[in-house]
């Protein structure tokens, strides 16, 4: 395009060149005859005049040639705007197809995992229900053993009591399995309604009171307000600070105590509960609500438990992160929005 500039513009000005060239012989060519009249006739107004005219048509000439030269320029430059843009919609229509088809391959890979979830829910539907069947006979067997204390020794009671919990702790966990899928399948709507926060607390923390006056755990609430109002899904609610709660329970140690407390902080419902357990390493915590994963002063059952209340607080559009060190215990903060 510069090229092709530089040569309208050579063409342009050897033009104007030869004009100014040829109106100069006119102009010269003019004056002499102008003299030759004046000599002949002495009218010097006359020669003025026609002088004037021509000095005007040069001038007009040079504005037309200037003007032509600009549209000539302008014209250049829409022209290769207008290729510029032809090819700019080529590649952009390129980019759409291929964007088409990436989205063609996502919609299909979508239903594949789609397919292959489903199939894995039946996976663990089956494989839980084979597995509780061996443990319930297991704890029938117990407790039939249980009912004859008088033939056993407290030895073999105190055995009898870990297998009873053994067996508890592995139908838990089976359980936990088949409700986090059960979850995943069929969240049921948020019934979102102003409830008391401290009110809520206090029903979930009554409903395990026998676990912690069975490890004689003592609770320490923090309630800084005497009430706080929260727009929430109280079932959603109370089973995230049930399933806290009982974490904080079965991984602190006897005689120790739980620690909860609730506040509004920059408008938000601030919500901690901390335990007296090992604690947790930076690459535990990192795992800590992913499924199906163990993590160290978590159980297994537990880590399930918790995968669930983030499952539960993304529903909620809420936050949960967890703070810990190995040996200092650990503190769960929920942090529901205040609006």
């Amino acid at each position: 395009m510069h090229s092709y500039l530089s040569t309208i513009s050579s063409s342009l000005h050897q033009l104007i060149g030869n004009l100014n060239w040829n109106i100069g012989r006119i102009l010269s060519d003019s004056k002499f005859l102008l003299l030759t009249i004046q000599s002949q006739t002495g009218e010097e107004e006359l020669l003025a005049e026609q002088a004037e005219q021509i000095e005007d048509l040069k001038m007009w000439i040079v504005a037309f040639l200037i003007v032509a030269f600009v549209i000539i320029v302008v014209m250049t430059i829409v022209i290769q705007s207008n290729r510029i843009l032809r090819r700019q919609n080529t590649t952009i229509k390129s980019q759409q197809e291929e964007i088409s088809r990436i989205n063609n391959n996502l919609a299909i890979q979508v239903e594949n995992l789609k397919e292959l979830n489903s199939e894995k829910n039946s996976v663990i539907s089956y494989v839980s229900h084979d597995l509780i069947t061996p443990l319930s006979n297991i704890e029938g067997l117990v407790n039939l053993v249980s009912l004859k204390k008088e033939n056993l020794s407290s030895e073999q009671e105190e055995y009898l009591k870990k297998m009873r919990d053994v067996v508890k702790n592995g139908k838990e966990t089976i359980q936990s399995m088949l409700n986090i899928n059960k979850i995943e399948q069929e969240f049921k709507g948020i019934d979102l309604m102003e409830h008391e926060a401290i009110s809520l607390i206090e029903e979930v923390l009554l409903g395990y009171q026998y676990q912690m006056d069975e490890k004689k755990i003592n609770v320490r609430k923090e309630y800084i307000l005497e009430s706080i109002i929260l727009n929430t899904d109280k079932q959603y609610f109370k089973q995230i600070i049930g399933n806290l709660l009982s974490n904080a329970i079965i991984n602190t140690p006897e005689n120790e105590e739980v620690t909860i407390s609730c506040d509004v902080v920059d408008g938000n419902v601030k919500i901690k509960i901390n335990d007296k357990g090992e604690g947790l390493s930076e690459k535990d915590k990192e795992r800590i609500f992913l499924k199906y994963t163990q993590s160290r002063g978590v159980g297994n059952q537990q880590g399930i438990s918790l995968a669930i209340v983030k499952q539960l607080v993304d529903k909620l559009n809420a936050k949960i992160r967890v703070e810990s060190k190995p040996g200092h215990g650990t503190q769960f903060i929920l942090e529901f929005s205040g609006h």
